[in-house]
């Protein structure tokens, strides 16, 4: 049972149920005996209700709250809260406090509890957040509250604190892609000499070689000065394309897709964002592709966690601004110097002409079925 008014709700808990139902029991004999040891009864049960209420209120005022998030989250998949909790009261402490901060679309979360924050004093508290879609999040706030004294009643106060977080996509596990098997059949890379840390050749000593080159173990086997060269750095590219074109026949984009197609859609998204993180750890250099985006491939996990932001946001576009720029588009795939993979969430005429310019095409439903084990990275 949960009373609200303004910014404050009172919910009674179990305790409070029965220490209502033993009052008002109290009360009802009173007045049926006129016995006026149960009329004192039932006044000090009334006096202890309101104590309850004045003393809840005075723990949750002067409270202030922060929380801290980490700067890279992905969907379903736990994150650690980070709680800051100040007393500004001068002189009476906090009891038995929860806090929960209001976002939107939380699979699942986990109150921080403190047990007593002295008069001026600042505590900090961990808990945990499952946050159940990507995309940019908005908090209201955040909820503070108490049971304190006798825990008959819960009192909670909302607490204005817009804040943002934007969540990355839910990853995958790819097994294909760790054990180096999804270009299976391709072209292997050619070794070349370079500058990279893999030895490529020995070679004799010739005059202005650098003689931090010198493999002095072999030159002193055999008399002779052998000079290091090294293959070239591995520079391994690959572009994820990701189809965020409606069907034909489809007139809805964005937030207002109809629920079997957004969530095809986001099938796809997730399996893209898992194919560029995927990848991103083996030290590819890794590209992303919309049909009104395109990201460039470069190595590094900042590269990656670009591509993931702007992947938590993307949104579907209709077919008729597609067309527009077609021929533009298959330039695009005509001058593509490495490999690239094409993530469709659904079958599409548009993209069956083009296919053939991708060193695969997938949907995550054959996905699912031939290449990938659930789980989080």
């Amino acid at each position: 049972m949960k009373f609200k008014y303004r910014n404050r709700s009172i919910r009674l808990t179990p305790e409070g149920v029965l220490f209502l139902i033993l009052t008002l029991l109290v009360g009802v004999t009173a007045i049926n005996t006129g016995n006026n040891l149960l009329y004192l009864l039932m006044a000090l049960m009334l006096t202890l209700i309101m104590i309850s209420g004045i003393l809840s209120e005075w723990c949750l005022k002067g409270t202030q709250v922060e929380h801290r998030l980490p700067s890279h989250i992905f969907a379903h998949d736990p994150v650690v809260c980070r709680w800051i909790v100040r007393n500004k009261k001068s002189f009476f402490p906090t009891f038995t406090l929860k806090t929960v901060v209001q976002y939107p679309g939380l699979a699942d979360h986990q109150e921080a509890f403190f047990v007593r924050i002295l008069a001026g004093s600042t505590l900090f508290q961990t808990s945990t957040l499952t946050f159940g879609h990507r995309g940019m999040l908005h908090a209201s706030g955040y909820e503070l509250s108490t049971a304190f004294p006798f825990g008959l009643f819960e009192k909670a106060v909302s607490i204005p604190a817009p804040s943002e977080v934007v969540v990355y996509p839910k990853l995958h596990r790819l097994w294909t892609v760790q054990h180096g098997s999804l270009f299976a059949g391709d072209a292997q890379e050619i070794r070349k000499k370079g500058r990279g840390p893999t030895l490529y050749n020995l070679r004799d000593y010739q005059q202005g070689d650098d003689s931090r080159n010198i493999h002095w173990k072999i030159s002193a086997r055999q008399s002779k000065l052998f000079v290091k060269e090294h293959e070239q750095e591995d520079e391994r590219k690959i572009q994820i394309w990701l189809s965020n074109q409606l069907p034909v026949g489809a007139s809805n984009a964005g937030p207002s897709l109809p629920p079997e197609l957004a969530e095809q859609f986001e099938e796809a998204v997730s399996l893209a964002a898992s194919l560029v993180h995927a990848f991103a750890q083996k030290g590819y250099g890794v590209g992303l592709s919309t049909l009104d985006r395109e990201i460039p491939p470069r190595p590094g996990m900042s590269h990656c966690n670009r591509i993931l932001h702007y992947l938590a946001l993307v949104t579907t576009l209709s077919a008729k601004n597609i067309h527009k720029s077609a021929d533009r588009l298959s330039g695009r795939l005509l001058s593509r110097p490495h490999q690239s993979v094409l993530v469709l969430p659904w079958e599409d005429p548009f993209w069956k002409s083009r296919e053939a310019s991708f060193t695969q095409v997938i949907t995550p439903s054959q996905w699912k079925d031939s290449h990938a084990k659930e789980g989080v990275l």
